[in-house]
């Protein structure tokens, strides 16, 4: 009678703790779904989608060789102590509006050389300095402008970062583009040497003789991208004296009057799609040697592994909307059994 007793209480000290047990994971996972509901709640309130859905963001270029099944190897990856932005902000570019001929007439006029354009059989312009030791190449067709400065005249004082930043956004203020509005990116302004070298090298604080100062759009959530044709709408090469000695400047103005803001994908939803081939590889980082070479064969993909991610806006011209996307760069195994650097965007509004 008293063990009988006993495995009745036993059993219905279980059943107790069992209810308690449940009823305590239930209340945990009603609290967990109110606190997702407030915050899908929060984040709906702050979105305004007022350009609607968003087409997907396809390039004009983008590498990759279709011809050759690639595994992508995509880890589990954090977001960081802060988390991911839950919405960004989503601008639409004015495309109707170009560089004229006048603009890089200006411009040229703003750099130092007043002479008239010549036009060339791929539709170009040319303005010649004096001597043609500097010249402006003006792509109406590509809304681009670029500019060398070649007299080997290196005299004067070499400015500082700070100087050559100030000097380099007066430059564009001259330019005098609307929807163009830029600032020195401070973060990623660098030191180098161009005295008597084919190629720009690293320079440092006590030997450099120019001052590299490439620039980011203005009040944007985080940074952009331009690849793969280059990591800026526009950079200028600051020497001695405070004059340009080089400036790439692509035109990609932006509507000043409407933007609209979009929640973005979770992280974990992008690498998902990495992994099912999602993705579009817009850099295959070869060595200098193949690009060289007109014979070299497209390099096959058959393994793409990535290690690092970050969010950036997509800044193109060829493009209907400025947006975010993920940036994940990693390694490309080569069906040649070598390997390179690779890059690929996944798009990150949900």
């Amino acid at each position: 009678m008293n063990v009988a007793f006993r495995k009745k209480y036993l059993i219905i000290a279980v059943l107790f703790i069992s209810l308690v047990a449940g009823g305590y994971s239930g209340a945990s996972r009603l609290i967990k779904d109110r606190a997702e509901q407030k915050r899908q709640a929060e984040i709906a309130a702050q979105v305004k989608p007022v350009f609607g859905n968003l087409p997907d963001v396809k390039l004009s270029y983008s590498y990759d060789s279709a011809d050759s099944k690639k595994t992508y190897i995509v880890p589990e990856m954090a977001e960081g102590l802060e988390g991911n932005p839950k919405v960004a902000k989503v601008y639409k570019y004015q495309n109707d509006k170009a560089l004229t001929l006048l603009d890089a007439t200006r411009i040229a006029s703003v750099l130092g050389i007043t002479t008239q354009s010549q036009k060339q059989e791929d539709e170009s312009y040319i303005f010649y300095g004096e001597e043609k030791k500097s010249a402006l190449t003006f792509w109406p067709k590509y809304n681009q402008i670029n500019y060398y400065r070649r007299d080997g005249d290196f005299s004067g004082i070499v400015p500082s970062k700070e100087t050559a930043m100030n000097t380099a956004s007066y430059y564009l203020s001259q330019f005098n583009l609307a929807g163009f509005d830029l600032t020195p990116d401070s973060n990623s302004t660098k030191l180098e040497i161009r005295k008597d070298k084919e190629y720009p090298e690293v320079g440092t604080t006590e030997l450099y003789d120019s001052v590299f100062v490439p620039f980011t759009r203005r009040g944007l959530d985080f940074k952009s991208v331009t690849m793969p044709y280059q990591d800026q709408l526009l950079y200028l090469a600051i020497g001695p004296g405070n004059k340009i000695l080089n400036m790439a400047l692509y035109y990609a103005p932006l509507s000043d009057e409407t933007s609209g803001v979009y929640q973005i994908k979770e992280l974990a939803k992008a690498q998902e799609e990495a992994r099912a081939g999602g993705g579009q590889i817009v850099d295959l980082s070869m060595p200098d040697s193949f690009y060289f070479n007109a014979d070299a064969k497209q390099p096959e993909i058959s393994a793409v592994s990535v290690n690092s991610w970050y969010l950036a806006y997509l800044d193109r011209q060829d493009l209907e909307f400025l947006q975010p996307v993920y940036v994940f760069s990693g390694t490309a195994s080569l069906v040649s059994s070598s390997s390179a650097p690779v890059t690929l965007y996944i798009n990150a509004v949900k």
